[in-house]
């Protein structure tokens, strides 16, 4: 060995190399039995197809690969890698024998990164080119999908491989290490949904998951953005077949590919900062949970801060689950136990001894503050978020939906029935002390959770949600439940829901489906309208009964019993929402050459349709059994 600074060291390169041999084997042989071994049951399925469908079903198992199962095994792979090269730097006695080597610190990191980086690159490479041959010896060589999927697996193997490195510079106690690891790729996700749950306890209108937030947190969750295929995956373009009238699935592309290149980038990152950790840091605390002295604070205090979210949740549901997160002093109290908890755990892992009690509490009053202060002020609503409401001449659209996953969907722009959303969402924020207390109380009552979507006329959009609730015995339309009812079932927002975003015309209405009972055999069939009888019946059935019929609308009747009920119903006579066994959907050609669909059940009051779909042969009464 010599002194000088070089960048590879041939001794210590392998002695890495001998460590790490037998996971890469063992690696190489279970990317070998997923991909390539699996391909020729794929060739002996699409063997009487076209050569195109073949190449489609080759190309798309080797880029199914590049989604979920690369990221589960990177994930565990790049662990292995960082611990295995890295692990001298958990023993006292091997880090102080490599550090009085006559080798630099950087020729140390460099080596032994690089040894990693060969361990996970050169497998990747013998897959993909395994795969290639494999492909090509079934008359379809797929190079580009090869070269694809090598690209996405060690790019992600990079990012957690790195990811591992960094941990190991600060981490200096071997079993925590590991443990450390998958709770950082997980942090990010977990608690943004612990804190969206404590936000919607407190902040009155709050969604459970804020619109995008749940998104964005979990592409900052790498392992779970990957497993859920939220990062690269494999996905089917569309081909419209102008024989049959829709789109059939066509060739196989890596969607999302660009967030591979995102890991990469950050895992050169995250290299970067662990030279320069290796660089600065102490040997004397190998075996220390934190081996950085000046990230220790960080340590005691994210950890006390995270226990306190993720303890203060976890007993709020054992000991009294939803009925405490109305109780803002309970819930301070359920987060304060979380973060004595974390607090002191965190100083007994950093000092080596669970004799900590007695140092200062200061720390732990800090935190304790910062959490009154942010659940303080979402509680009193000190930024004005629940009293918003948008002024009417702000508001471009807008929809009321049950439950946030379909606001916007929906949106109307007619301006009766932003006055009237604008008028409930008034109503709702009056009547919040009693609508609290009646979701608190024993009495029976019904509830149910709505929101409300405002799309502005600057582009920003605007989302609520509430619980609400009605006595049982409720007949008061101001009740903002029984108000909601009637909204939701006020013909803007029916027709929002039930019709395109676009004006039907005979060009764009493809087809129609009707399924139902024939009245002449009592058999299940199905008939296909062509485009213009589709057009017909749209314009003079649908459309008309859509306006003065219980078609498209809710009935309330299965949320609410009684006089609540009565008094939120508007059809006519008591055919209203007794729905025939029959039902229809149109088929609709959109602007980009796509489709979308509208599907109905028809009850009988819907006239116009019942007496078609009877012109037609179907029998619109279920049969008396």
């Amino acid at each position: 060995m010599t002194s000088k600074t070089s960048c590879f060291e041939r001794a210590i390169f392998l002695r890495s190399l001998k460590k790490v041999a037998l996971a890469a084997v063992a690696y190489t042989l279970l990317w070998l039995l997923i991909l390539p071994l699996t391909l020729p049951g794929v060739y002996e399925r699409a063997l009487r197809s076209s050569d195109a469908v073949m190449e489609w079903s080759l190309g798309g198992a080797i880029l199914n690969n590049a989604g979920a199962m690369a990221g589960a095994l990177t994930f565990v792979y790049g662990l292995v890698l960082a611990w295995l090269v890295f692990f001298w730097l958990f023993r006292t006695n091997s880090a102080y024998h490599l550090a009085s080597l006559p080798v630099k610190r950087e020729t140390l990191f460099a080596t032994n990164f690089f040894t990693g980086l060969l361990a996970f690159l050169a497998p990747h490479a013998l897959v993909a080119l395994v795969t290639f041959i494999v492909t090509a010896a079934m008359g379809a060589p797929l190079a580009v999908e090869c070269l694809q999927w090598f690209a996405v697996v060690s790019l992600d193997c990079l990012f957690f491989y790195s990811f591992a490195v960094l941990l190991v510079m600060v981490v200096g106690q071997v079993a925590a290490m590991p443990v450390v690891y998958v709770i950082l790729n997980l942090t990010v996700y977990a608690v943004h949904l612990v804190v969206s749950r404590l936000m919607k306890t407190f902040v009155y209108g709050m969604p459970q998951r804020m619109e995008g937030s749940g998104e964005i947190a979990c592409l900052f969750s790498p392992l779970w953005a990957l497993i859920n295929e939220r990062g690269p995956h494999m996905e089917h373009a569309l081909i419209y077949d102008e024989a049959l009238g829709y789109y059939k699935s066509g060739a196989p592309y890596l969607a999302n590919w660009q967030y591979a290149l995102v890991l990469g980038a950050v895992g050169v990152v995250f290299a970067v900062l662990a030279f320069f950790l290796l660089r600065r840091r102490e040997m004397e605390r190998c075996g220390d949970v934190i081996a950085v002295r000046w990230l220790r604070p960080v340590f005691l205090y994210t950890f006390t801060i995270g226990c306190a979210l993720i303890i203060g949740e976890v007993i709020m549901e054992m000991i009294s689950g939803s009925a405490a997160r109305s109780n803002f002093i309970l819930v301070m109290l359920f987060l304060f136990i979380g973060a004595f908890i974390g607090f002191f755990a965190a100083q007994m892992m950093l000092k080596k001894t669970v004799h900590v009690f007695k140092t200062s509490w200061v720390g732990l009053g800090v935190c304790c503050l910062a959490l009154l202060a942010v659940f303080g002020a979402a509680r009193f609503d000190l930024t004005g978020y629940s009293r918003r409401i948008p002024a009417q001449d702000e508001i471009a659209s807008v929809s009321v939906e049950f439950g946030p996953y379909s606001a916007g969907l929906h949106n109307t722009d007619d301006a009766q029935a932003i006055a009237d959303t604008l008028a409930l969402h008034e109503n709702i924020l009056e009547s919040r002390t009693e609508q609290e207390r009646l979701l608190r109380s024993t009495e029976l009552c019904y509830s149910n959770t709505m929101c409300i979507y405002y799309t502005l006329k600057d582009g920003k959009t605007l989302l609520r949600s509430y619980s609400l609730a009605a006595p049982k015995d409720c007949t008061d339309m101001r009740n903002p439940l029984l108000q909601f009812a009637a909204v939701f079932n006020s013909l803007p927002f029916v027709l929002a829901r039930n019709t395109p975003a676009f004006e039907v015309t005979r060009a764009n209405v493809a087809t129609c489906s009707i399924e139902g009972t024939r009245e002449a055999t009592g058999l299940h069939e199905a008939t296909n309208l062509s485009s213009e009888d589709a057009y017909e019946f749209y314009t003079t059935c649908i459309l008309p009964d859509l306006a003065d019929s219980s078609l498209g609308r809710e009935s309330f009747g299965s949320l609410l019993e009684g006089p609540a009920a009565e008094a939120v119903e508007t059809a006519a006579d008591g055919d209203a929402f007794n729905y025939t066994p029959c039902y229809v959907e149109f088929t609709f050609r959109t602007a980009d050459g796509g489709q979308t669909c509208e599907g109905f059940s028809i009850p009988l009051d819907a006239k116009r349709t019942v007496a078609y779909l009877e012109e037609l042969g179907f029998d619109p009464y279920w049969e008396e059994s």
